[in-house]
């Protein structure tokens, strides 16, 4: 908001500054690839890329563009846009998923060799 008061900007405006100016997808892999590149690029802002948070956000990124009409085009249909959701979001889950972080060891002596007599 401070933004589009300071640079005088009103909201469509600010907001086609940064629209893409081409077509709509027409195939729905394009559309696939809409999705997962918002989703990938608008996690990595995310202070706590959490399960829950990662599932809200690709859910509403969907719904934001479903609303907009960017899937109108593209011949999917809301089962297969559900499914593409949870792809996604099991991607983005796996990609943050965090590491259980195990005790050092001490490092002990190497076994000393013993040689025959």
């Amino acid at each position: 908001m401070r933004l589009q008061e300071s640079s005088g900007y009103g909201g469509s405006e600010l907001e086609s500054a940064f629209r893409y100016p081409g077509p709509k997808p027409q195939s729905p892999e394009n559309s696939v690839v809409m999705l997962a590149d918002a989703a990938e690029s608008s996690s990595r802002a995310l202070r706590d890329p959490a399960p829950n948070s990662l599932r809200k956000l690709v859910h509403d990124l969907a719904m934001k563009r479903l609303l907009d009409g960017q899937f109108e085009e593209s011949g999917l249909t809301l089962s297969e846009l559900h499914l593409i959701e949870e792809s996604i979001s099991k991607s983005l889950v796996a990609l943050y998923h965090a590491r259980i972080r195990y005790p050092e060891e001490e490092p002990s002596a190497p076994p000393r060799l013993r040689l025959a007599s």
